[in-house]
This record gives C-alpha cells, sequence and structure tokens, in this order.
C-alpha cells in the first residue's frame, strides 16, 4: 500500500470513529485536495439519516451480487492488494450513489429530519399526546411531536409547540390538536398541516423568507397564513372564530373567502357561511347585568344573541371569559361566553385610532386615556389599527396599560405613482394555460410618496368565453416603496372552446390598481394584455410568444379621473386623455402639468423626456439647474 493509500484509509477510519471532520482534515498533508474531498464525502454519507432499505429489495440485490462476489473473490486472501486511491474515489462515489438511489435522494427531497418533529414547551397543567385524544398519554416538556400524532389539552393547562423555523403554537385549555402534515425543505421552510379539533390556539409563523406555509383545517372551515400571527378558537362543532393580530390570514369555506389583516376577526358556521370581517375584542371577569337585557364585564357591555356559544346559564358575578367581535356601529357582539380557567382581569380590543381626545385618544368609539402611557401617546397616529389592552377601569374611563400599532395609518401628504412596467401587453399562445410575468411599481421619487396597501385587479375587456380563470399572483401589497418595482404574474387558464377557436380569435383583459390607500383617487394606470391564438408552429402545434410591442387598446371613453384633472389645469380632457393614451398615468400627467406650472414651461417637454425613459428625479433636476423656480400657484 503506497503512503497516499495508508493516509486516506487512516484519515477514512478517523471519520468513522467519530473524530470531527475539522481535526481530520488538518492532519492531512499539504497539497492533499484529493484526499480532502473524499474525506468530505466520507463525512458527508456517515453524517446523512440512512433510511431502513426494502428487505425484498435488499435480498434481489443480495441473490445478483453474492455469486457473483464468490465466482470473483481471490483464492489467496494473505496475497489481498492494497487499495489504491483511484478504485476508492470509485467506490466512494458508488457508495453515495447507492445511498441515494436507497432512499438518501428521498431523505434530501423531504428536507431535514428536524424539520419533520415540533418540541414540546412550556407545558403547564395535565397534557397528553398520542394517536388520538382517547389513546394519549401524559407529556412533558422536551417530547417530540411528528405527523399523525395529537396534543390534548385539559382545564388550566397549556402548552407550546416550536418548530424547526422558529414558528410556535401556543395551545390554550380544553383544547384538541391533530398534526396532520410537517415537513420541511432544507432551506428552513417549513410546511405544516394541522387539524384543530376544539379549544384555543395561537399560530405565530414568521419565516425570514416568507417561505413557510401553515394550513390549519377546522369542523367549518381552513385558514392558511404564512408570516403572520393568527388565533383560532373552535367554539363547538358549528363555530369557529379567526383572529389576526399582526400580517394576514386567507380563510376559506364551502360558500366564500375572506383575508384577515391585523386586528381583524371573522366567524364560520358549519354551513359555509363567513360574516363580514370585524375588529375584535376579549373580556376576562366578573360578569354584571347591565340595563336593557345586556351583559358587562369590567365596565364593558356587550350584547348576546342565539348564535352566541356558551357553555352554561350565566350568571351575575359569574367569572367569565368573553370572546367577540366590534360590528359596524360600535356594536360590542359577543360570539362566546365561557368560565374563565383564570382570576385575573383583562380587556383587549382591536380599533382605530379615530381622534385625539382630551387626555387620551378615541378608539373604537370609546375614550382611552393614555396619561401614563408615553410612549403609546407618541406612536399613535390617527388612521392607525392599534390593539388595547386596559386597566383601571372606572366610571367609563379606561385607562390604556399598552397600545399597540398594527397597521400603521397611510402618510396623508404621500404622493406616490404607481403603475405597470409597459401600458400593453400581446402574446400569441396555443396553450391550455399562460403565465406572463410583468412588474407593477412606483414611479415617485421623494423618500414620503409610499404606496401603502395597493390591490391588483383586472377585467375581461373581450374573449370572455375563452377565460375560464384569471389569477393575479400577488394580488395585493402592503407597500411599495419609491422608486421600487414588484414582479406579478398574470396566470391565465383557458376554457375548452380556446383551444376550438379560430386562428386570430384574441382575449382582452385589462390589469389595473384597484385600491391604495395614500392616493386612491390616482390609481388609473393600466396594463392592456392581448392574447392571441396562433396555432402555426412546427405540425400544427404554437407554443406562447410573448411580443414587445405595447398594445395601443386605450380609447379617449369618457373618464372622470380625467375631467377633472383638465379642469384643474385648464386644458381640453382629449390633451390628457392623448397622453394617457400614450402609457402615461393620470398622477404622472398631473405631476407633469404641476412641474409646468411650477417651472413656467410647456408640460409637453416634460411628458416627452418621460416618455423617453427620463426618471422623474432627472427631470426634476434639469428643470431646477435650467429654469429659475417661481413661486408655487395653487390649484384652482
Amino acid at each position: 500500500m503506497d503512503e497516499e493509500d495508508q493516509i486516506l484509509q487512516n484519515a477514512l477510519r478517523a471519520v468513522e470513529m467519530g473524530t470531527p471532520i475539522e481535526i481530520v482534515l488538518a492532519r492531512l498533508p499539504e497539497g492533499s485536495d484529493e484526499l480532502a474531498d473524499l474525506v468530505l464525502m466520507a463525512s458527508y454519507i456517515r453524517s446523512m439519516p440512512h433510511p431502513d432499505p426494502n428487505p425484498a429489495a435488499v435480498q434481489a440485490v443480495r441473490s445478483r451480487i453474492v455469486p457473483s462476489a464468490r465466482k470473483t473473490a481471490p483464492t489467496n486472501r494473505s496475497k489481498l492488494p492494497g487499495l489504491t486511491l483511484f478504485p476508492l474515489r470509485i467506490a466512494l462515489a458508488v457508495l453515495l450513489l447507492l445511498i441515494l438511489l436507497a432512499g438518501g435522494a428521498g431523505v434530501y427531497a423531504y428536507g431535514p429530519q428536524s424539520a419533520r418533529a415540533a418540541v414540546l414547551t412550556n407545558v403547564n397543567g395535565l397534557v397528553e399526546i398520542g394517536p388520538s385524544a382517547s389513546a394519549g398519554l401524559p407529556a412533558t416538556s422536551g417530547a417530540k411531536l411528528t405527523a399523525g400524532q395529537q396534543i390534548t389539552t385539559f382545564p388550566s393547562s397549556k402548552a407550546t409547540l416550536v418548530f424547526s423555523d422558529g414558528s410556535s403554537i401556543v395551545i390554550g385549555p380544553d383544547s384538541s390538536l391533530l398534526i396532520d402534515q410537517l415537513s420541511g425543505s432544507w432551506d428552513g421552510a417549513l410546511n405544516l398541516r394541522v387539524r384543530q379539533q376544539a379549544g384555543s390556539a395561537n399560530y405565530m409563523l414568521f419565516h425570514p423568507d416568507n417561505k413557510s406555509k401553515y394550513s390549519i383545517l377546522s369542523p367549518s372551515s381552513q385558514a392558511s397564513i404564512d408570516n403572520a400571527s393568527l388565533t383560532v378558537n373552535v367554539l363547538d362543532s358549528q363555530q369557529v372564530q379567526y383572529s389576526v393580530i399582526d400580517g394576514q390570514a386567507n380563510v376559506t369555506s364551502r360558500q366564500g373567502h375572506v383575508q384577515l389583516t391585523p386586528g381583524q376577526t371573522v366567524l364560520s358556521s358549519t354551513d359555509g357561511t363567513l360574516n363580514a370581517p370585524a375588529f375584535s375584542f376579549s373580556l376576562v371577569g366578573s360578569l354584571d347585568a347591565a340595563p336593557g337585557g345586556r351583559w358587562a364585564v369590567n365596565g364593558f357591555e356587550f350584547s348576546i344573541s342565539s348564535q352566541t356559544f356558551m357553555i352554561n346559564q350565566l350568571q351575575v358575578g359569574q367569572v367569565v371569559n368573553v370572546l367577540g367581535q366590534i360590528q359596524n356601529g360600535g356594536e360590542w357582539q359577543a360570539t362566546a361566553v365561557t368560565s374563565a380557567f383564570t382570576q385575573e382581569t383583562r380587556v383587549e380590543f382591536t380599533g382605530v385610532v379615530e381622534a385625539r381626545d382630551g387626555d387620551g385618544w378615541k378608539i373604537g368609539g370609546k375614550h382611552i386615556r393614555t396619561a401614563d402611557l408615553n410612549q403609546a401617546s407618541q406612536d399613535i397616529i390617527i388612521g392607525s389599527k392599534v390593539q388595547v389592552v386596559l386597566s383601571a377601569l372606572s366610571q367609563g374611563v379606561f385607562q390604556a396599560a399598552n397600545i399597540e400599532v398594527l397597521q400603521a395609518a397611510p402618510i396623508a401628504t404621500a404622493n406616490p405613482q404607481l403603475g405597470f412596467a409597459s401600458s400593453g401587453m400581446a402574446i400569441q399562445s396555443c396553450e391550455a394555460s399562460d403565465q406572463i410575468s410583468t412588474m407593477v411599481l412606483n414611479r415617485a421619487t421623494q423618500s414620503a410618496d409610499i404606496a401603502n396597501r395597493v390591490e391588483l385587479g383586472y377585467s375581461v375587456e373581450d374573449g370572455t368565453p375563452y377565460i375560464g380563470q384569471v389569477q393575479l399572483s400577488p394580488d395585493r401589497f402592503e407597500s411599495i416603496l419609491p422608486g421600487q418595482s414588484l414582479s406579478i404574474t398574470i396566470n391565465l387558464t383557458y376554457t375548452p372552446s380556446w383551444a376550438e377557436a379560430q386562428q386570430g380569435s384574441t382575449i382582452r383583459l385589462r390589469i389595473f390598481v384597484a385600491a391604495e390607500a395614500n392616493r386612491p383617487d390616482h390609481t388609473n394606470e393600466q396594463l392592456n394584455l392581448v392574447v392571441k391564438r396562433n396555432c402555426a408552429g412546427q405540425n400544427g402545434a404554437g407554443g406562447k410568444q410573448t411580443t414587445p410591442e405595447e398594445t395601443k387598446t386605450c380609447t379617449k371613453s369618457p373618464n372622470p379621473a380625467a375631467a377633472n384633472l383638465a379642469a384643474t389645469y385648464n386644458v381640453p380632457v382629449d390633451e390628457i386623455l392623448g397622453y394617457f393614451c400614450q402609457g402615461i398615468g393620470l398622477g404622472e400627467i398631473d405631476l407633469a402639468y404641476n412641474l409646468a406650472q411650477t417651472y413656467q414651461v410647456n408640460p409637453a417637454d416634460i411628458l416627452s423626456q418621460r416618455l423617453a425613459g427620463e426618471s422623474w428625479g432627472a427631470i426634476r433636476n434639469q428643470l431646477e439647474g435650467r429654469v429659475k423656480k417661481t413661486p408655487e400657484k395653487k390649484k384652482p
């Protein structure tokens, strides 16, 4: 055996004995790069999770290999030659390949083992885990749960499940959850599906790359979240309440779908009904009777209905937990009233900051004192969504213990300039479905001109019989910063009629900004998309062909926003629509005319520069450099 072979075998033996790979590599002589590669491969193979092989497959391989091995076995074992470096390299590579074929590839595809288990922590009281609620065994902190296992908490008990990506589920008393699916990928993302059969749980998913996905199934509906905090309360077999504190959640039932934003809650029923999203409240304390057949807890009145879930008959003085919704008009409607498992009083609710009110704020129709809450008083802005935790309640005056801003108010002075990368696109297609990528962007240049709560929409202008489904992904953005461009995908699914349509048949769609919180009156830019049927490819099959030319489908039809703009600057409305049909949004036209007034130049020159691709920042700098700025005139 030569020296190189001996060094390699010693290194492999050290790896097998568990010596850290860093130490093994450090012991190799200088210039042993090939040896280092082989040692690293051996270390990787050793560290891989090795699945149990299929017995039938093992027997089949053995039946082929053993007879062949016996035929070629050396007759004089004492003269077995030493292994050389090249055969060792081949042997290790073959070994790695066999492991991957036997199951290693599957292990890689299913992600690390740590992603397939959740760790139980913060166990308080009696908590059981097992294959079902009736077959559970007492559990303690540190226990691991995998797919197919169920966790059950009892009265006054709670626990937390922690997952490999740092997400967690805080499980309340009298609750039952089944982990239906649990896996992860090597990039740290988690895929989790939970069946919540009873009780309450708070799902907190915050993956930095927004790749992890949670799906929560309940008796009446299901919810999906990514990067959000969602509380699910299974009131009974008939009703489930979902509440979002941070992020967004999508709730789907047989009859509808709603998206919840911070502070919102929705109630679903087994018949598929989803009520309109509302703000939420939670009360814990002694129950008092109130005038008009109403009830109160800690000074907060609420009403009950035939739909309110109650575990027993209400009695004055009873300590209860009230969960409910704040309806439009300020009505506090209880969805569930149950016995409380704690003697601590609590008042929490979500709402919008309506106005400054003396020594505090008016939030959700109620006066909230913040005199002793300096930090919150400084951070609060009218129009923000907040969560309020109260203390020291007396005679309708409520002192805030904590106020958390869930969603900031739109910036009143912001002037975002939303639009698309192009005003028109045309594709030729002979497919059953297509995906078209483009960009939505904010052309504003000032740092304060942020577009908040942007929602995209679409309309089918022509070719409706050919369109099965249109999906914009994503179709909403929490914010788009000045100068930022974000990708969107237009997913088109065609009906069977499209396959039978004549060559040259067309579909016309209009993609537009449907809503934007800061400047809703300036969301008129749009993308006109034309799909033309073309199956003239080889052997009659044609694929998708995207043409760079922009389609000019804009017409000078009546447009109230354009008419208002024309009146503002005292120009013909056709002049405004002429620029609009060249792909310039009304917001940009407004900006151009405003700059023209300010710097006393022709707006056509500014718009020509914009059409040529000049940024608004560059245009403004040129104007400031060559033209003396005159005092701004107020728009009529």
